[in-house]
């Protein structure tokens, strides 16, 4: 193989002296990428059969750039989120396959996802298009490259020729600040954690120059989306957009700006994308709703049917205007008295609780009612539980009379992408604090 031919076609046509790639004091034009993706691919091409990218930072970025140009597969995630046996799983690889990565394991163990190179550039193509990218943008590293949306925005980044500034962990609102006005980033990306903690700190902390907030990676309350409208100047873009990694990162967007009426609504999607709603339990939810089922370009390799298309899990409908809405994921639902419950809108209900920071419902068998419902609660810090914080929260679900108990807990499990794990709640509800009263 000629690896001084090697280049990505992504960046091939960007203007050589504009800058790609910022970490700390450390910055990579296009041209300079344009050499070290050459340069990296000759190196590796021996004896490394299946290069292993995790984290942060430009080194890794380079070698997954150089894996990709060259056509040589890819794992990009974490050593803890590979917990099968990751060799044996690249001996079967689909000649197409371009990244292995693995999904978070919100609702049980996480599992191998193969994108291909056309998976990877039709969604980033879409991505820089949808949310009007261009070489003037800076976007703002916070996720890691195996977090799916992570890499979707490097990706997007690239392929519009803005500049991806690499940035270690911001866990607090002052610090996300800090980054964007010193590093004078137009393009945040945030998970709807950060994106809370950015909340906060508005409207006192200035964010001047910042044109587009984009939030993925679960979901986004309402109160959060109306919150972070009011407090950004009004040229401030906001996006929410819908994702899986099994979907190359993102399916819908919502322009909160554009159409502030939708607001709870995952948005429309994507150029070549396809949604629908799947009836097979038509018995189980109203008429309207089921399973979302995607299609299109972005669907990978070992996740598709046999008609191509994702069956994602997730419960949702489509409104006479094609605007998308998540309700629940298949299985976060309680019978309760023969009435099914949707346990995504309980917690949406009980973080609208100024001192809930985290809730999470999961049902339990009762022999009166057939199920019941527990909620896990982390409060924010600062607040101890009491029977004032007690009756707040119950006034949030009040009217729904619905047999719920509480326990408290000092932080809820989460994923390393920050997600909540939902796998083992019921041994994390054993050691947590009762709630008096319950």
């Amino acid at each position: 193989m000629d690896f001084a031919m090697i280049e990505l076609e992504w960046i091939k046509d960007h203007p050589g002296s504009s800058i790609a790639l910022v970490e700390g004091d450390r910055s990579i034009s296009y041209g300079e990428l344009r050499d070290l993706i050459a340069a990296t691919a000759e190196v590796e091409e021996e004896p490394v059969r299946y290069p292993f990218v995790t984290g942060f930072g430009i080194d890794g970025i380079i070698a997954y750039l150089s894996s990709f140009a060259a056509e040589r597969p890819i794992a990009v995630g974490h050593g803890e989120s590979f917990l099968i046996d990751e060799q044996a799983h690249f001996s079967n690889l689909s000649p197409a396959t371009a990244v292995v990565m693995s999904t978070s394991g919100t609702t049980g163990l996480p599992k191998l996802v193969e994108l291909s190179r056309q998976n990877l550039t039709s969604n980033c193509r879409t991505i820089a298009t949808v949310l009007g990218l261009g070489p003037s943008d800076r976007a703002l590293g916070l996720l890691p490259l195996d977090h799916s949306f992570g890499l979707s925005v490097l990706n997007s980044t690239l392929v519009s020729g803005g500049t991806y500034l690499v940035s270690p962990r911001l866990l607090s609102g002052r610090s996300i600040v800090n980054a964007v006005e010193s590093l004078q980033i137009t393009n945040l990306p945030l998970v709807p954690t950060l994106a809370y903690l950015l909340n906060r700190k508005l409207p006192s902390a200035a964010v001047n120059g910042l044109n587009l907030v984009q939030m993925a990676g679960g979901g986004v309350s309402r109160d959060l989306i109306t919150d972070l409208g009011a407090k950004l100047p009004i040229d401030t873009r906001i996006f929410v957009m819908y994702g899986l990694t099994e979907a190359t990162a993102r399916v819908s967007a919502f322009d909160a700006r554009k159409r502030p009426d939708k607001i709870g609504s995952a948005g429309v999607p994507l150029p070549g994308v396809t949604v629908r709603i799947s009836r097979s339990d038509i018995e189980e939810y109203p008429e309207g709703v089921g399973e979302i089922v995607v299609g299109g370009d972005g669907v990978g390799l070992n996740v598709a049917d046999n008609r191509g298309e994702l069956h994602t899990g997730d419960i949702g409908f489509v409104d006479s205007e094609g605007f998308l809405y998540i309700v629940g994921r298949s299985g976060l639902f309680a019978k309760v008295g023969g009435t099914k419950v949707s346990l995504y809108d309980l917690e949406m209900r009980l973080t609208s609780a100024s001192i809930v920071r985290v809730a999470v419902a999961f049902p339990r068998q009762d022999e009166v009612y057939g199920e019941s419902i527990c909620v896990l609660i982390e409060l924010h810090r600062g607040t101890e539980p009491s029977y004032e914080a007690v009756a707040q929260i119950r006034e949030c679900v009040v009217d729904l009379g619905l047999p719920i108990l509480f326990r408290f807990v000092e932080e809820i499990p989460t994923t390393r992408s920050r997600k909540v794990r939902r796998f083992g709640l019921e041994s994390a509800w054993e050691n947590a604090t009762e709630v008096p009263g319950d």
